[in-house]
C-alpha cells in the first residue's frame, strides 16, 4: 500500500489518499470524543472497472 501526505479535516479528523495496484482511494481517519478510538472510513475505486 502507497499513502499520500495527510489533510486536516475538521473537526478532529484526517484524510489521505491510499493506492495498491489497481486500487485507488481515500482514507478519514476522526477522532470520536464521546467514545475511545478513531472512527475509520475507507472508499477504493478499481482503475480499469467498468460501471
Amino acid at each position: 500500500w502507497e499513502t499520500g501526505e495527510t489533510a486536516p479535516l475538521e473537526p478532529r479528523g484526517v484524510s489521505f489518499e491510499v493506492s495498491h495496484g489497481p486500487l485507488q482511494g481515500r482514507v478519514v481517519l476522526r477522532e470520536q470524543p464521546s467514545r475511545v478510538g478513531v472512527e475509520m472510513q475507507l472508499t477504493l475505486l478499481r482503475r480499469g472497472a467498468v460501471p
